[in-house]
Formats: structure tokens, sequence, C-alpha cells
């Protein structure tokens, strides 16, 4: 019930209306109808609680009496003079009303018990949280088949050892939407003791993942629960072995470790979309897929973290439509793989995203970075104002050998190279815009080959490449080795304008091992030696 339907139906109809003790306690605690009289008589700009039906006067505001079954509302001729008018309330038989099972929510007095024998109601009925706030003291346990709807806060009891707040084991169809958690204060997350999720989803023997899960419009701040991988692979929002959850539309910000995590070698088919996550306290990421097959990470806004604002792990995934800005030092925007067996993320694909302002003051990382994982696709993105490479392929692969596409981003205004490939067979770069950034515009380094990293073949084609490498050293693309294994780039159809600057080339082949082959690419106003190539150290074209 709204303000407004409270307003009109009960103050200016004048009449009976039908409406819940549930409701009214609702809108006393949310203030609309002004705060609670404590006086003996009724208060000029108070609600007061009457003791019986009767008449009262000089009272400017309303009179309420919530007494066992029955509710008496005042209404009276110019809020002067009040007759009790009694309204039925009866119990809402839809809802397992935490109320109605003895919570209070008033912030201090513990509510587990009254909550969790709300969420056990044998009808399975949707439980619903009023507004108000709800101490616990130990993990509320969801069954299977629950809806919670929640307008209040669950707060922890902080004089109680850490515990997960909301808790299913290998459940099945359970939603949660709305209200807050809170885990009240940060706690010493070196010690394992205080480690503990907002919510958590998760299989305890390994054989029956949670299934057709969905969390809502929820916010969870203050948990404090280690990094991914190195403690014990939570987060504030933690769906671990899940199949078909959804994490749509959070709130999930001051957490000591990662915001959202999908998690679990058993885990397909999720989602988390429309969340913010950010403003991290020490450690952790904002969104991080960590084995998840399928995973679709789509129009979340991430900043602000300790961490990567998003990493991917797993195969199969959709990276879209994300804001990701200011990661911290030695971070990257988003990160796709890791140089481990059970960290390949082969055929994402990340495509609209805005990265920008990432890994701070750091030259090795990038706004994004991909590690032993084949046929990715990285298109549509705009990379901006990042301090270090707009995209990199990092670190030796364990399985991954290339077949990766990177076409029709926007690569701008980067402290480093805009491209940056380290690894790759077949690797496709195309369509791009890469201006402004201060190394070269692609840079295929092939200096670890003879280390075992597979690199050869590169096709660099119809690319706008302009203004890169403001800087000591670069060009509009370069080749590079040091090793005795050589590899081939292929140059075709690109335009190449101002690249350049400090007697280096449009484009370079700087190692005997590297052959650029260079077909109908535009040349205009590139620095250097007056030369559209450039070879050092025996670099061959054809």
């Amino acid at each position: 019930m709204t303000k407004e339907d409270f307003l009109i139906h009960v103050i200016d109809g004048g009449t009976s209306y039908e409406i819940t003790k549930a409701d009214f306690q609702k809108a006393l605690s949310t203030g609309f109808l002004g705060g609670l009289a404590t006086a003996d008589v009724p208060t000029a700009d108070g609600v007061y609680i009457a003791e019986e039906a009767g008449t009262y006067t000089n009272a400017g505001g309303l009179v309420v009496s919530l007494t066992n079954e029955i509710a008496y509302i005042a209404v009276g001729e110019n809020q002067t003079t009040f007759e009790l008018i009694e309204v039925t309330s009866t119990s809402d038989s839809a809802y397992a009303n935490v109320i109605e099972y003895g919570a209070v929510g008033n912030g201090t007095t513990d509510d587990t018990t009254s909550i969790q024998n709300a969420l056990d109601n044998p009808d399975n009925k949707p439980v619903l949280i009023p507004f108000g706030a709800y101490l616990i003291s130990d993990s509320l346990i969801i069954p299977s088949n629950c809806q919670i709807i929640n307008y209040g806060t669950l707060k922890r009891d902080t004089g109680e050892a850490a515990f997960d707040m909301l808790v299913g084991d290998s459940v099945d169809n359970v939603i949660i939407r709305g209200g807050k958690i809170d885990g009240v204060a940060l706690l010493d997350v070196s010690v394992a003791a205080n480690r503990f999720c907002g919510i958590r989803f998760y299989d305890s023997n390994g054989t029956s993942p949670c299934t057709n899960i969905l969390v809502e419009n929820v916010e969870v701040t203050n948990t404090t629960h280690g990094e991914v991988q190195a403690e014990g692979n939570r987060g504030a929002i933690t769906l671990e072995d899940t199949i078909n959850g959804v994490v749509d539309g959070c709130r999930v910000y001051g957490n000591r470790g990662s915001s959202i995590l999908m998690h679990g070698k058993n885990s397909k088919d999720c989602k988390v979309i429309n969340c913010y996550a950010y403003d991290n306290d020490q450690i952790g990421s904002g969104i991080t897929g960590n084995g998840y097959t399928g995973l679709i990470v789509d129009n979340n806004h991430c900043y602000n973290t300790k961490y990567t604002p998003i990493s991917v792990n797993g195969k199969g995934a959709i990276i879209s439509n994300n804001t990701v800005y200011n990661a911290p030092d030695n971070m990257a925007g988003i990160t796709i793989g890791h140089n481990s067996p059970v960290s390949n993320a082969s055929n994402t694909v990340c495509t609209g995203n805005v990265i920008r302002d990432c890994g701070k003051t750091k030259a090795f990382v990038a706004g994004i970075v991909v590690s032993n994982s084949d046929e990715v696709i990285i298109t549509g993105n705009l990379i901006k104002d990042n301090s270090s490479r707009g995209i990199r392929f990092l670190g030796k692969p364990v399985t991954a050998t290339g077949g990766c596409r990177v076409s029709d981003n926007i690569i701008m205004n980067n402290g480093g190279h805009a491209i940056l490939m380290e690894w790759g067979v077949g690797h496709i770069i195309e369509n791009n815009n890469i201006v402004n950034n201060t190394g070269d515009g692609v840079y295929i380094d092939g200096s670890k080959l003879d280390s075992g990293y597979p690199l050869d073949n590169i096709y660099v084609r119809n690319n706008f490449i302009k203004n890169n490498n403001s800087g000591a050293n670069g060009s509009g693309i370069r080749g590079a080795g040091s090793t005795a294994t050589n590899y081939n780039i292929w140059v075709h159809g690109n335009t190449f304008i101002s690249n350049g600057k400090n007697q280096l080339n449009a484009i370079w082949s700087a190692h005997a091992t590297v052959t650029i082959h260079a077909r109908n690419n535009e040349m205009n106003e590139n620095y250097g030696e007056s030369l559209a190539f450039r070879s050092t150290s025996g670099g061959k074209f054809t």
C-alpha cells in the first residue's frame, strides 16, 4: 500500500478500508505516517496508538489501534475530531509474514528463530519481511521452492562469530527479492573464522548443484570473505555450483573481498546483470566467474575495486555492455582466463564494454587481458585512458594456442601499446580505431617463442592507426623477436597516420625472426626516417 492509497482510502474517504496488520506496521516503520506518540493523549503531529475505540479530540495526527486481530483507524472532519472506525485486519494468507512468526524488526531483538520458522512454513508460502531492521545471530537456511520478499534489512549480530547470513545448500527454485543484507562491521580477513557471505548458494556434497536461483534487487554491504581464489571461493553474493542462477539489479558495495562470485566446475548457464559492484575494502574483485560454463555478465557497473573489476575464467562466457573503471595498480579492467589448466575461458565474447582508468600507475597491465583461451572475440568495446596497454594477450598458455579475434574496438589514449600480443596462432586484429596511444598501435612480441609461447600468423587488417607513440619509441605496428624461432605477421589494408615518432615508423620489423607481409596499406605523415617501413636486426618484409 502506498502513502497515496492510505491517505485517499482511509482519511479522505472516511470509510472502512481493509488492510492487514502487517501493512499498518510497514506503513508506520517507513515514517510516512509520522512519529509514534508515547503520550497519554493524541498529539498534533504524530500517530497515537489508541487502547480502545472511541472519539478523540484535538488530535492533529492519526489515531490508530493495533490490538490483536482488530485494527482501528481514526477518521474525522478537518482532522480535529477523530472517530475510530473498525478496519478488517486479517492474516494475509498468501504470505508467511515474519512478524506473524514473532519477528520484531527493531534492530536489537534477535529475530533469527522467527525468520527461520517463516522460511520453514509447511505450505511453502512466500516469506514476507516487512520494513524494519532484523537482527540475526546465525545463518538463515533457505529451503527449496522458497521465495523471500524483503522490504527490510537483515543485520548480523556482531556479538556472534561470523556466519554466512542467507544460505542455500543444494536447493532448487529459490527467489530472493529486495531488501538489504548488512554484515554491520568489517573483520580481519586474515583470520579464517572471520569470513562470511551475505548470500551463499553452494553444494556441500559436490553432487547436487543448486538450480534455478534468482537474487534480485538486493543490497549487500559490510561482509568479509577474502580474495576469490586464495580465501575459500566466496563473495558478498556467491553462487557456487549453480545451474540457471541469476543475480539481477543488485547493489554490492563496501565489502572486504569480492562483490559477486560465480564459482564452481559444475556451474553453468548463469547471469550477472544490471548490478553495481564497487568500493571493495582492502581486497576483492567486482564480478568473478570462476569455472563457470556459459556465464553472462551484462550491463553491470564495476568500479573502485581492489582487484580486477570483472574476471571470467570459464568457457563460453559473454561479457557485454558493462562499464568498468578505476581499477587499482597492477589490475586490468577485464581479465579473460588464467594460465592454469582449469582456467580456460575459450569461446568467450567480450563486447560493448567501456573500460577506462584502469591499472593506475603500473606499466604492465591493460584494459583487457586474455590468458590461456582460444577463440576469444573482443569486439565493439571502448578502451580508453588506461595507464598501460589497451588489450594484452599475456603469459604462456597452458592449453590454448590462438584463433582469437580483436575487431571493431576503439582503443585510445592508453599509456602503453594499444594491443600487445605475446602469444597466439592465427589471431586476427581488424577494423579497430587505434588512436593516440603512448606505445605501438599493435606490438607483436616474439621474444618468448623459444620458451614455448605459441606465436605465428597474426593478421592485422583494415585498422585505422593514428598518432600512436608519443613516447620514446614505437610504431603503428611492430613485430619484435630476440629468439631463434621465426614467425609471420600479415599486415593488409590498414591506414597509418602520424605514427612512430623519434625515428620509428608506421610498420617496423625489429628482428631477423620476424617476417611482415605488408599489402595495400595507406601511409600518411608517419614519422621516423621518412620511410613507411623500417627494419632493424635483420627484420624482413615481403
